[in-house]
């Protein structure tokens, strides 16, 4: 099964893939971009799931609001996900990397959304 994992961001979203195993960092890109993006994504990939990271912040509603437009338009089962910790883990990866700044913003969310990923596929 092709699943999509997101990190959703106030300015940036990242995005994972995985065949049901392991997850995998794909892209990143501006929030504003991201369901467009996101629709192409999903139909390139033949993605049949897609899992959201969701935590209890001030971002939770406009999270849900952004997985039901996401469900409307590709008609695909939504799942949320906590992604509790999963920003500062993944920040915690890219230093371990010897990462430059600049590519360590460019790839924070989409190894959030590995993580998130990774995390559902575990627990399956």
């Amino acid at each position: 099964m092709h699943v999509l994992g997101i990190d959703y961001g106030e300015k940036m979203v990242g995005v994972a893939i995985s065949d049901g195993t392991y997850a995998q960092d794909l892209d990143s890109f501006a929030t504003n971009e991201a369901i467009d993006r996101i629709v192409l994504q999903c139909q390139q990939y033949l993605i049949e799931q897609i899992v959201i990271g969701e935590g209890t912040g001030r971002l939770s509603q406009t999270i849900d609001s952004f997985g039901k437009k996401l469900a409307g338009l590709t008609k695909l089962p939504i799942i949320y996900w906590d992604e509790t910790l999963t920003t500062a883990r993944a920040q915690a990866v890219l230093l371990t990397n010897r990462s430059t700044r600049k590519r360590r913003r460019t790839k924070e969310h989409q190894v959030a959304a590995a993580l998130i990923l990774q995390s559902y596929l575990d627990s399956l």
